[in-house]
């Protein structure tokens, strides 16, 4: 009997620590069909699509990342579900999309695991990035040509359990759907 015991709870530390996809911060996940919103109300910064269930809305605060202000928050107005925020540049001088995804990463949250790569968003090249705080984080920075500014968009703040399954579908929306 006491072999068993042991059998199934080596079995049980074995399966746990196999190649599960959650554990890769690049994965990818079903992309959500776009509701017909758009961000498209956040000002002079690019355009994308917002899936069902999520609306856009004013931030309740001024915050800023970096050199850049929010324009507008993406939520289902569930806060385990976590937000989308969206970020421009304000000023003459416009940080290169690598620049503000660096400063974007707050050292005071303690980020661990940061990773930063290039990448196509929607139909241009820009730069994305993961890192953890506490609860898995993934952003995008985008020159946005018609308006010469630096957008960046930051997926943050889900439980653990609704990252894959909330958060990063629409995430992964606006980083397909991103144009000027």
């Amino acid at each position: 009997m006491r072999r068993g015991v042991v059998a199934l709870a080596v079995a049980g530390l074995v399966l746990a620590g196999c190649g599960s996809s959650s554990t890769d911060p690049w994965r990818e996940v079903d992309i959500p069909a776009a509701a017909g919103d758009t961000t498209s109300q956040c000002g002079p910064v690019g355009v994308m699509d917002v899936p069902a269930g999520w609306r856009v809305e004013a931030p309740n605060h001024t915050y800023k990342s970096g050199a850049l202000y929010i324009k507008c928050v993406i939520t289902t107005g569930n806060s385990a579900d976590g937000t989308i925020e969206v970020y421009d540049s304000t000023s003459d001088t416009v940080p290169s999309p690598r620049q503000v995804i660096q400063d974007s990463i707050n050292p005071a949250n303690d980020p661990t695991n940061i990773d930063i790569r290039d990448t196509t968003l929607g139909t241009a090249k820009g730069v994305e990035a993961t890192w953890t705080t506490g609860y898995q984080n993934r952003a995008f920075a985008y020159h946005v040509e018609s308006t010469d500014r630096t957008m960046l968009v930051i997926a943050t703040g889900a439980k653990a359990e609704k990252y894959d399954e909330v958060l990063l579908p629409a995430y992964l929306l606006a980083r397909k759907s991103i144009h000027d």
